[in-house]
């Protein structure tokens, strides 16, 4: 009788824990800076960097993302080669929203450097490799609203999540890395900065869509472009008459100078993207895209299509 009477007073115990648990839980505050701010920005306190943003994109049920294509062929100059992204939106609303979208290639891999791992091979008695484990973008190519250097946007990218607190990331900035480095090459150490991390760029974005390309995505109302010119928008230059002649084009214009093309219709928007990659040693093809759609008339959750995309092995387009 004793037993069954301490086995009660036990459950009854735990019960009562539970239930003070979750009274405690919904008497909280409502989630305060869980989500980015107006401006798409993240707070910078600390661990606060990560708690002003909602990781998972919300739904909009005005329009659908209906398909993702990919294209991978030479270069016009035939000093690179060329992947093309294609996205189309299909509307399902009567008035014309706006969106905005930014798309990343990448190529990432483990951090096992060949000529380094060749003079010291990984011992054979132990059984797992640190550098394998861990991921490193080696090449990236941004199209958003505004041609962003890769210099510029990787410093924003640092310092913009400093100071760290969550774990994630490294606590160096731009200059912390910058100055080991060089510090490091100076001692004929074959090392070099490196760009940020697949995490590192997909949480930036994310929290800054103002850079974004904008395009419109027409009802099904009946309206639609007016104009050829709001019909299809690109970022296109012509190649120069000089360069023509000399049948040869400028690396810094040619096909730099043509990274998106919008072609909109009523209820369906196309956005194409470019994206480059030079012939050079160590040559990197993208190996991952990142999609990222937002929605600017939004005051928080403005990210409302987030999608990653593993592209190894795309043959090439004859």
């Amino acid at each position: 009788m004793n037993k069954l009477l301490t086995y009660f007073l036990v459950i009854c115990a735990v019960l009562f824990s539970f239930t003070v648990s979750a009274e405690e839980a919904v008497n909280e505050p409502e989630n305060e800076g869980n989500y980015a701010t107006a401006d798409g920005g993240g707070s910078t306190d600390g661990a606060a960097s990560l708690k002003n943003y909602s990781p998972l994109a919300v739904y909009d049920y005005r329009m659908q993302v209906k398909n993702i294509s990919f294209i991978r062929k030479y270069a016009a100059n035939g000093r690179g080669e060329m992947l093309d992204v294609q996205v189309d939106f299909e509307s399902r609303d009567v008035k014309t929203n706006e969106y905005a979208i930014y798309v990343l290639a990448l190529h990432e891999s483990n951090a096992v450097e060949p000529v380094a791992r060749s003079l010291a091979p990984h011992p054979k008695w132990r059984s797992s490799d640190p550098l394998k484990e861990r991921r490193i973008v080696n090449f990236s190519h941004l199209v958003g609203g505004k041609k962003i250097k890769a210099e510029e946007l990787h410093k924003a990218i640092w310092n913009g999540l400093e100071p760290k607190g969550t774990g994630l990331f490294s606590k160096q900035s731009y200059e912390d890395r910058k100055k080991q480095i060089d510090i490091a090459q100076n001692k004929g150490q074959r090392v070099k900065l490196g760009e940020p991390t697949f995490d590192e760029y997909t949480l930036y974005l994310s929290q800054n869509p103002k850079d974004a390309l904008k395009f419109k995505l027409y009802g099904n109302g009946g309206e639609g472009p007016k104009t050829k010119e709001e019909g299809f928008i690109t970022d296109y230059k012509p190649i120069t008459t000089p360069e023509d002649d000399a049948d040869f084009y400028k690396m810094d214009t040619f096909p730099n100078n043509h990274s998106y093309s919008i072609h909109a219709a009523r209820k369906k928007t196309t956005v194409f993207t470019h994206h480059y990659s030079q012939y050079r040693p160590d040559y990197y093809f993208f190996n991952k895209v990142i999609v990222l759609v937002f929605d600017p008339s939004r005051k928080t959750n403005k990210l409302v299509h987030r999608s990653f995309h593993n592209i190894k092995g795309i043959g090439m387009r004859r």
